[in-house]
């Protein structure tokens, strides 16, 4: 049970920052982007004095520590106002070329893409000796987020299919598309 918490709160705290975050001013996101960057170098040269070179992220992302934490907040922070900015100065290119949509769906998606992706990821190597994929022709990324954005389209598709066809409320329908579509 007490894994389970290690695992809720930090994950649930970058999850409600991805609710609120675009109603966050310019000038605050800075500000948190820059403390979490302090956090972030800071603990960066502390474990690489440790260890003797850079230590990556993902080694403390199960259960999530601050040092993963921050770098996530970070990179949330500093991809939302790369989007924002772009989609505010280029959104003539974005609309021509189809990307504003991709980038749409992908940011509604991320949260399921990321779930999915965590069970393609388990299954890897198995999928690697039943399918006789070469790893090194197929690389494991491509594969993984391939299937896992193809499976939120599934997911998206049939829920969608079948909120249409069965008799819910209004409050039904939102808890569905909040949970399972967005």
């Amino acid at each position: 049970m007490s894994q389970i918490i290690m695992l809720l709160i930090p994950y649930s705290l970058l999850f409600a920052l991805g609710i609120v975050i675009t109603q966050i001013t310019q000038k605050k996101l800075l500000t948190i982007a820059l403390g979490f960057a302090v956090i972030f170098v800071t603990l960066a040269i502390n474990y690489s004095q440790d260890t003797g070179s850079f230590v990556l992220t993902q080694k403390y992302k199960y259960p999530p520590t601050l040092y993963y934490i921050s770098y996530s907040i970070l990179m949330t922070i500093i991809f939302y106002v790369m989007a924002t900015y772009v989609s505010k100065n280029h959104s003539k290119f974005l609309k021509t070329t189809h990307l504003e949509q991709w980038f749409i769906y992908l940011g509604s998606s991320s949260l399921w893409i990321y779930l999915w992706h965590i069970f393609f990821l388990y299954y890897w190597k198995p999928l690697v000796r039943i399918f006789a994929i070469n790893p090194q022709v197929i690389p494991e990324f491509w594969v993984v987020a391939s299937l896992s954005i193809l499976m939120v389209y599934l997911q998206k598709t049939i829920i969608s299919s079948l909120c249409l066809k069965l008799p819910l409320g209004e409050k039904e329908l939102k808890w569905i598309k909040i949970a399972l579509l967005q």
